[in-house]
Order: C-alpha cells, then sequence, then structure tokens
C-alpha cells in the first residue's frame, strides 16, 4: 500500500483570541476603562481580570461571522487552534 502524500490536507492553525472569540468584547465588559488604557496598563490588567474570572476563555462569544470562516477553512484545511 502506497500513500499519497498529495492526498492529505494542508494544516492551518488558528488563533482564537481575536481571529475567532471576541476577547476585547468580554474584556470590556470588565474593564470599561479599556480603550483609554496604556499598552502596558492593559498588560497588567487583562492578567489580573483573567487570571480572577473562572471560565473566562471558554466564554468568550465568537467573532461575528467567524464560525462560518473557521467551517469553511476546514473543507479545505486540517484546522487547529
Amino acid at each position: 500500500m502506497s500513500l499519497d502524500l498529495y492526498s492529505y490536507k494542508k494544516i492551518l492553525y488558528i488563533e482564537m483570541n481575536v481571529v475567532v472569540a471576541d476577547f476585547e468584547k468580554s474584556i470590556r465588559l470588565h474593564l470599561p476603562e479599556w480603550d483609554r488604557m496604556s499598552q502596558e496598563e492593559k498588560a497588567g490588567q487583562t492578567d489580573e481580570v483573567c487570571g480572577s474570572i473562572h471560565g473566562f476563555f471558554e466564554n468568550l462569544d465568537p467573532i461575528h461571522g467567524a464560525v462560518d470562516a473557521v467551517k469553511r477553512l476546514s473543507l479545505v484545511y486540517e484546522t487547529y487552534f
């Protein structure tokens, strides 16, 4: 039995935050001042907020159209997150 290496789908790794999952929408609910914060302040506050809320990352809403886009990509690529 020979393996046809060209019959396999190429692998595509997809970043979740800000690509598929709406991280900023959720973080703004917990940090209303998010848009006025410096990058340094955001970095410190992000770790604090995400670490203190159980299930923060598991409960992020999908970005509009992202689920459909991932479904379409998975027809062509072997997709991983």
